[in-house]
């Protein structure tokens, strides 16, 4: 039941059959009806038979507009086709600011619901809305593999498990194509990492590329048929993605049956030869598909059977989505032009995300019934940054103009006051912006501490100035007053989502600049101070003219200095920054720019023991005297940055246990792109992981926080206990820090995968090291308890032909109160197998009401896609099931499995 707040009224949540059927269908031409595959194909080699050679090269590659298109053909009536990013929903940045679209849940809030038929009705929402805007492709789903927590897209995607990945992927780029609109799923394959994205060569065992990072594709290509595949920026083995047989046809169109189309990621393209190797299309600019190809198919280097196949896909995924035959209106009109979508999808489709991003949200910890919040609780503390905007990933996944945001401030606001309860906000730290994936650490010096010189009282900031050289003095821009020193430049900044301190100057300028900043400088108390610069280019910190810190650094480096100084008293500060690093200096291709952004500097302290600055004092204060503390933190993830640190940043940490020590009753909200370390799990009642959950995220967030809704979601990535407790804590260097920026010559850097396939939970288990909070873990307003346990047929022979096992068992709801588990199903090899302890193979959400018991049944089919009782023989060059007793173990996390039954492989 989604609570209507503002009238008191409750309403049930619109069912999917009335979601997605006459409402949209009255939007839709109801003549839309699909050609089949067959008649799709005859239809593509007919009309590449007809074309001549610049017609066909027009056809796979873009014309350099950034949104993968290309040009109709209209002798032969084929149509124009725009594409658009939809990570999170439709992204609308090229199109007016009147046209909205519904920011929907994270990719891993998403997979944190376990739920198949949410993702579909969710991707069948993004296919209604992209092809009323007229946009024939979506680049999306993700399924990349969440490698390591330090990835800066990993809410983008959807976790650590292939199974769950592909199952989820599939099932929502099913729904994304039953409008005529093609899917192309990104980013294949081994994109585990933004940092050196463009140049990275990852070393990967073929047994783990097989059983790990394809399995995911191979379940989406088999269930789903998607139209596209985007290829990956990084290289495998030596072999660029784009420009690697092995991955694009052999595994990818020859062993997966994938029928249609390979697409470059944003001008991902490396040379002519990439189309010998699988590739179909480059964009958004022609680089080789124009006249180098041309060239080299005159020349017999590419073979016309090639380029015509290429051809050929494009228009067999036009034709079978029926876009072909019914090009939406809004696809050929100006950009300027585009119709908005009908206030009526768009408020059916808050609807629906309302619905799935609550299935998401995870409750880690609830102690003494601390949640839900009841009628007792009549004043609150709502402790938290940027509780009044969207927070939500950035990059080419965002929303930058949703069809309605209900911020936490106004979902929680409203909510409590139903319940005539009051609520104080108090923001307690800074806001967040792209610095904030820098490393270093976490406690930048908060904008308390700062006053621009000649400012009024109670302004607080420093005065920023940036030249174009060390000594250029002329001001690219004109001076501003900024909150902190706290700057990650370059392409994250054209993504202006979930932060509000954008940088004034522009963030395209990779030529050599500095910036500086002045003002005054006041602690808190007297004592001894502990100051940083974490910087990547040139740094200095001056304080009462006195230089403390003057370093150069070619990558990201911290440099510190202790002083002691005088409470109250406010010193002279100046910092310069010199943006003159090797790397900095490379602009010899979109690599550079996508790989962390040019200007890296913080400016951090650790203060004396026991001083809390202003902003954290305020916050404490508001919690005193209130019945409940809800404290709401957050991150800052984006494309073209990866994180460094798991800690959270802008003193957060410090932040909650400020305010654990002075309420009993405080319940932290996590508002997080990804896992993040918890030293103050112990200090208070409550956890709930909410994740970046769509524009409804105010009233996803308090429908669990005051109980008219009950937790369900699963964790679908580990949560480490520590940076050194976790078996790959690398990107590729220690704990997220990664190796120097590539500078666009020289040796290539290298990332060796030399774990193999013991990635997530499967290193967990190898290493024996406890987590966190395990895969598959999430509590419940309710209790769930397992029991019986069978497994039909129990023995495979030779001569089983119809290799699916059927798990029985029953869960039970041992509480009060009605609630949703998510039952779930682990393999476990024969002993003495190298394989991990345990694999995902299934899975189920199961609604009971008090007291009830249900049978629940998931089949394990051993034919499908993702081969669960198989593993790849790399001395054979194939697939293998050993022969031997096989456990398939049954509960509610990874590491919560009562129920084992056997099967015996002959």
């Amino acid at each position: 039941m989604k609570t209507n707040i503002k009238t008191g009224i409750l309403w049930g949540v619109i069912t999917l059959s009335v979601l997605l059927g006459p409402t949209l269908m009255a939007e839709l031409p109801n003549e839309i009806t699909k050609p089949t595959e067959a008649d799709a194909e005859i239809r593509a080699a007919e009309l590449v038979s007809q074309m001549t050679l610049d017609e066909k090269l027009q056809l796979v590659s873009g014309f350099g507009d950034s949104r993968y298109d290309h040009l109709p053909v209209e002798r032969l009536g084929i149509p124009p086709l725009l594409a658009c990013d939809a990570g999170l929903g439709v992204r609308t940045s090229l199109l007016p600011d009147t046209v909205r679209s519904t920011g929907f849940q994270s990719g891993l809030s998403l997979a944190a619901s376990f739920d198949e038929a949410a993702a579909e009705a969710q991707g069948r929402a993004i296919g209604v809305e992209a092809y009323l805007l007229g946009y024939g492709s979506i680049l999306g789903p993700v399924p990349d593999a969440a490698r390591t927590p330090y990835y800066g897209r990993n809410f983008e995607a959807l976790g650590e498990d292939p199974f769950l990945a592909g199952k989820i992927a599939a099932s929502e780029t099913r729904g994304i194509q039953e409008s005529p609109v093609i899917a192309s799923n990104k980013h294949y394959t081994g994109n585990v990492q933004e940092w050196n994205r463009h140049s990275v060569n990852e070393l990967i065992g073929e047994r783990a590329l097989r059983e790990y990072y394809t399995r995911a594709w191979a379940i989406i290509v088999d269930e789903a048929q998607p139209g596209g595949i985007m290829a990956a920026f990084n290289s495998i083995n030596g072999e660029a993605c784009v420009d690697s047989y092995h991955l694009l046809t052999e595994i990818l169109k020859d062993d997966f049956g994938h029928k249609g189309y390979v697409q470059t990621d944003f001008n991902g393209s490396t040379g002519v030869s990439n189309a010998i190797a699988g590739l179909d299309f480059e964009g958004p600019n022609t680089q080789y598909f124009g006249d180098v190809l041309r060239e080299a198919v005159t020349n017999g280097i590419v073979p016309m059977e090639r380029l015509d196949d290429m051809v050929y896909r494009w228009l067999r995924s036009l034709i079978v989505s029926a876009y072909f035959d019914h090009t939406p209106a809004n696809a050929l009109v100006e950009l300027s032009d585009v119709e908005p979508i009908s206030e009526e999808i768009l408020s059916a489709h808050a609807d629906l995300a309302y619905e799935n991003a609550t299935k998401g949200i995870v409750l880690l910890k609830n102690e003494n019934n601390a949640l839900p919040i009841g009628l007792d609780a009549l004043s609150i503390a709502l402790i938290g940054t940027d509780l009044d905007i969207d927070i939500s990933g950035s990059g080419s996944a965002s929303i930058p103009n949703t069809g309605n945001l209900v911020s936490v401030l106004d979902g929680v606001s409203a909510r409590a006051a139903y319940n005539g309860a009051t609520v104080e906000w108090v923001k307690g730290v800074d806001s967040f912006s792209p610095g904030d994936m820098l490393g270093g650490p976490a406690t930048t010096v908060p904008s308390s501490a700062f006053r621009p010189f000649g400012a009024a009282p109670g302004v607080h900031g420093l005065t920023q100035y940036v030249y174009g050289s060390p000594t250029n003095n002329t001001p690219l821009v004109d001076a501003s007053v900024v909150p902190q020193v706290n700057l990650a430049s370059g392409i994250v900044n054209l993504f202006s989502n979930s932060f509000v301190n954008t940088p004034n100057f522009y963030p395209w300028n990779f030529g050599p600049h500095s910036i500086s900043w002045f003002g005054k400088f006041t602690p808190p108390v007297s004592g001894t101070y502990t100051l940083y610069l974490h910087h990547m280019g040139g740094a200095r910190l001056v304080l009462n003219a006195g230089v403390l810190i003057a370093q150069g650094a070619g990558e990201p480096q911290t440099d510190s200095a202790t002083i002691d100084l005088n409470g109250g008293q406010s010193y002279d500060l100046e910092i310069n920054y010199y943006m003159n690093a090797p790397a900095q200096l490379y602009n010899g291709s979109a690599g550079m720019f996508s790989d962390g952004g040019i200007s890296k500097i913080r400016f951090a302290w650790d203060p004396p023991a026991g001083v809390l600055p202003t902003n954290i004092q305020e916050a404490v204060d508001a919690a005193r005297s209130a019945d409940v503390a809800v404290v709401c933190v957050r991150d800052f993830n984006t494309e073209a940055m990866d994180r460094q640190s798991l800690q959270l940043q802008q003193d957060q940490d410090r932040l909650i246990s400020a305010v654990a020590a002075v309420n009993p009753r405080t319940i932290v909200v996590l508002q997080t792109g990804g896992p993040v370390l918890m030293p103050w799990l112990d200090e208070v009642e409550a956890v709930v992981e909410g994740w970046y959950s769509s524009q409804e995220q105010g009233d996803a967030l308090a429908g669990i926080l005051f109980g008219d809704l009950n937790p369900s979601g699963k964790l679908p990535i580990t949560f480490p206990s520590s940076e050194d407790a976790q078996p790959i804590n690398t990107l590729e260097g220690i704990h997220g820090v990664p190796t120097a920026p590539y500078p666009g010559y020289g040796p290539v850097p290298v990332n060796d995968f030399s774990e193999g396939v013991y990635v997530g939970y499967r290193g967990y288990d190898k290493a024996g090291i406890e987590p966190l909070f395990p895969f598959g873990y999430g509590l419940s307003y309710s209790t769930f308890e397992y029991s019986g346990g069978t497994i039909s047929p129990s023995v495979f022979t030779p001569e089983t032909e119809d290799r699916k096992a059927t798990v029985s068992f029953h869960v039970t709801n041992t509480s009060e109160r009605a609630g949703t588990e998510v039952a779930q199903v682990y393999i476990r090899f024969p002993a003495g197998i190298d394989m991990p302890e345990k694999q995902l193979v299934g899975f189920k959400r199961v609604s009971l009401e008090p007291g009830e018991s249900q049978l629940v049944e998931i089949t394990i089919d051993g034919e499908s896609a993702a081969r669960p009782f198989s593993m790849w023989y790399t001395s054979t060059n194939g697939w293998f099931t050993p022969p031997g007793n096989y456990q398939l173990l049954v509960g509610g996390s990874s590491e919560d499995l009562p129920l084992a039954v056997q099967l015996s492989v002959e």
